[in-house]
């Protein structure tokens, strides 16, 4: 069985969206729910319109399904973008029936894409994008993911998955120990940081520092703008003054 990974990158997030929006807004609308979400895909194919709209057509402010696999109800909130995204797909396609199911297949009356329906449309978009190891689990994986890069507690995130335990949250998304220690690794070796003020805040991500450049990041890392922010800095920009020496004093 193949292990299925989150989205880490946010700008293949944001490129998935434009990938599924351009085939299709019920798929683009699937994922933007999915990634903002703990729901699993058994779930989320079975979201009715009266489970996003009230009475009155208003978005609502929270998302409540009883999940088939545990019995029970799991209510997140929905931010901003995702009410964005669920107002306009309401205004073009809902009918009037708050039964009918939010991502609709086109065969049979108000039936729901099925899973593996859901599995192809994300696989054929990610394969677009050259991303591997990515399935209907993959989006509340990324889901996790980024709430925990976000500073959301793993205790409350543990519950919102209905895991056992948080280990078992953590080995889910992907994230390791070292991950929520926010260690620093050069070239595979762990860095002894023993200086540093605070946890970090770039989970799993690798990247190549180009020739000529430097990566800096402060000792306060928890609150500190620096190459996570405005990247490397080429090392022409780098100016120092030697203003002290303590060791060695003969130099």
């Amino acid at each position: 069985m193949k292990f299925v990974e989150p989205i880490r990158d946010l700008q293949k997030i944001s490129s998935m969206k434009k990938i599924l929006l351009a085939q299709r807004e019920r798929d683009y609308l699937l994922f933007v729910i999915g990634i903002n979400s703990p729901y699993r895909i058994s779930d989320l194919i079975r979201v009715q319109f009266h489970h996003v709209i009230d009475e009155k057509e208003k978005v609502r402010s929270h998302l409540s399904m009883i999940e088939q696999k545990t019995k029970k109800e799991n209510k997140v909130a929905l931010s901003k973008g995702v009410q964005k995204a669920i107002l306009s797909y309401v205004e073009t396609h809902y009918s009037g029936d708050p039964n009918e199911y939010l991502f609709k297949s086109r065969k049979g009356v108000n039936r729901a894409i099925g899973r593996v329906q859901a599995w192809q449309i994300l696989s054929d978009a990610a394969e677009e994008l050259g991303l591997e190891n990515i399935g209907t689990h993959s989006l509340r994986k990324t889901f996790g993911y980024h709430q925990i890069k976000r500073g959301t507690n793993i205790t409350l995130l543990m519950k919102m998955f209905n895991h056992s335990s948080e280990s078992v949250t953590l080995r889910y998304i992907g994230i390791t120990q070292d991950d929520m220690d926010g260690s620093v690794h050069l070239n595979g070796k762990k860095l002894d940081e023993f200086y540093v003020d605070g946890k970090g805040t770039l989970f799993g991500q690798e990247m190549v520092v180009p020739k000529g450049y430097t990566y800096v990041m402060g000792d306060n890392r928890s609150n500190s703008t620096d190459s996570r922010v405005m990247g490397a800095v080429p090392e022409s920009e780098i100016i120092g003054s030697l203003m002290v020496r303590i060791l060695p004093i003969l130099k």
